[in-house]
């Protein structure tokens, strides 16, 4: 099992290392295999080489499927015109989307990763307050079938796909049928999950504790044969679930155009999906049960200091 840091190739990650023997240093000194990088920019000063990139999260939009659909109705009521939308996807159609993630998956070639992590969600911003959304679980997940079918397309050696869960309609993981229904129908030869410890959380506000954690991640997994399908961990937590209760209870509206309620919209995003480390006794027995290729180690942090604090939170769970 690789155990790996999160970064991205953005002025929030990047401006943290010196060089990339400072960012050697800063993930090695945790005993850490290497990095998960997201695009966020290009990294003109060369901070990330190849060598210290196993795995690639692809890009994703929110809310999404609108336009693959072509629903004109719901892609107006989110992003209000179709200049917003050019300027959010490149288009105003589906092949701006297929675009955009041959890009992506043209940044990630240069770093020749092991692996790659997909989002299956859906969301609007209006919908993270309320939880109520235009499509379903098996909208999300046919559309996103039809995504991949359309994108990952002639690769000789094919690496893994991992397709991650989110607390949004599309994978959560709570439904079985909903992976069986996804792996069925992509084409892409190698496919698996990247199982979102945080994200699963976020689906069951009743949780408290991490006890009562862990206690919901053993009994939703025990609803599967067997856990061979999962070939990845993004280890963190949000013990969000009171906060989201009291949201429904009382549920706020963001006004304004698309990108001031993007903006507007991320404190609470963050509040619910905060990753901080999953410290608790009994995590190393999780992850041990679930035996996953790559445990990720994935925070959420504002500097480089709290990022190796949480580090250090979290790996003395494994010691």
């Amino acid at each position: 099992m690789k155990r790996i840091m999160n970064i991205t190739s953005s002025y929030h990650d990047l401006p943290r290392y010196v060089d990339n023997t400072d960012l050697k240093a800063a993930y090695q000194a945790f005993q850490l295999d290497g990095l998960e990088l997201m695009e966020g920019g290009d990294d003109e000063q060369k901070i990330i080489h190849q060598d210290d990139v196993i795995g690639a999260h692809l890009r994703y939009f929110t809310h999404w499927v609108c336009l693959w659909l072509g629903d004109q109705q719901a892609v107006l009521k989110e992003y209000g015109d179709q200049e917003t939308c050019q300027e959010v996807f490149g288009g105003t159609d589906r092949k701006a989307i297929i675009h955009a993630y041959n890009e992506n998956l043209e940044f990630y070639r240069q770093y020749s990763p092991e692996y790659m992590v997909l989002h299956v969600a859906d969301m609007t911003i209006q919908g993270t307050i309320t939880r109520e959304f235009p499509y379903s679980d098996p909208e999300v997940i046919d559309a996103t079938t039809e995504l991949v079918n359309e994108v990952f397309i002639d690769w000789e050696n094919p690496i893994p796909l991992l397709f991650e869960n989110l607390p949004w309609p599309g994978l959560t993981l709570r439904d079985p049928e909903m992976l069986r229904r996804l792996l069925a129908g992509v084409n892409y030869p190698n496919c698996g999950v990247m199982l979102d410890i945080g994200h699963l959380l976020e689906t069951e506000p009743s949780i408290r504790s991490q006890d009562e954690g862990i206690d919901f991640i053993y009994q939703t997994l025990s609803q599967y044969d067997d856990l061979d399908f999962i070939k990845g961990v993004h280890l963190h937590q949000s013990l969000s679930g009171e906060y989201i209760e009291s949201v429904l209870e009382n549920p706020f509206t963001i006004a304004g155009d698309y990108h001031h309620r993007r903006l507007a919209i991320m404190e609470h995003i963050l509040t619910v999906d905060s990753h901080q480390p999953f410290i608790s006794d009994r995590i190393a027995g999780l992850v041990d049960y679930i035996n996953p290729d790559y445990l990720v180690f994935e925070l959420i942090s504002s500097d480089r200091k709290q990022h190796e604090d949480y580090l250090t939170e979290q790996l003395k769970c494994f010691k």
